[in-house]
């Protein structure tokens, strides 16, 4: 059986699993203690006003043939945007369907749109930080064509025990040393620096950060868009 029919299989026993009522009890438990939290960024994105972008269907910003909606011009198209509304953030939204994804795997068959975590657009150099106290569960670089780029996932825990995991993906070079698996993170321990194009697996300049109480055991591998 392929590593595909593998992850598909994990995804569907994890629908049926006690997963779901874990993620209630991280929920509440993250909205419960959210003022002590750390923020992701050199910049505070509780207080940082931000551009809230649209990647959905219809999306002004993905009206371009398919090579136009990837990096550079992507790029500028979301940079002038940031620009007109005079912001230094913009967020891409989470649960989102972005059709500019369905076409970027190799298996037709396994078509995936539907968009896992938030994405922060910022200038590249920016510093990452750990927001909750944790450690370090799996680091490393992945070289595939729109892929993550360097790669940092944390493991954390409720006050009541419930394990969960953040993750962090496009980072620089530096972040997978910065961060070997077992090292143990405060709230504020730098990460990384958000990754340039040429690093981050050919992105626009971003943070893409994604919460999941259950990584499937793909560790780092854990996808950041879901099937359709």
């Amino acid at each position: 059986m392929s590593p595909r029919s593998d992850e598909r299989l994990l995804v569907d026993a994890w629908m049926q699993s006690p997963g779901r009522d874990a993620a209630l009890r991280v929920a509440e438990w993250l909205d419960a203690n959210s003022s002590t939290f750390s923020s992701v960024l050199e910049i505070d994105l509780r207080h940082e006003r931000c551009l809230v972008l649209d990647f959905g269907r219809g999306s002004a910003l993905l009206n371009a043939p398919d090579a136009d909606n990837r990096e550079p011009a992507l790029t500028a198209r979301i940079r002038r945007s940031m620009a007109d509304a005079g912001v230094r953030v913009a967020v891409g939204r989470y649960d989102e369907l972005r059709p500019s994804y369905e076409s970027s795997r190799d298996d037709p068959s396994d078509q995936r749109g539907v968009h896992l975590g938030i994405d922060v657009f910022v200038e590249p150099g920016m510093m990452v930080h750990a927001p909750i106290a944790g450690i370090v569960h799996d680091s490393g670089t992945s070289r595939s064509a729109l892929g993550f780029g360097p790669t940092v996932v944390l493991r954390h825990q409720t006050g009541y025990g419930t394990p969960f995991f953040t993750l962090y993906g496009h980072l620089d070079r530096e972040a997978p040393s910065l961060c070997p698996p077992g090292r143990v993170v405060a709230p504020g321990t730098r990460l990384g620096r958000i990754g340039t194009p040429d690093v981050n697996g050919g992105w626009t300049p971003h943070l893409h950060f994604q919460l999941t109480v259950d990584l499937l055991g793909l560790g780092r591998r854990f996808p950041g868009m879901g099937r359709l």
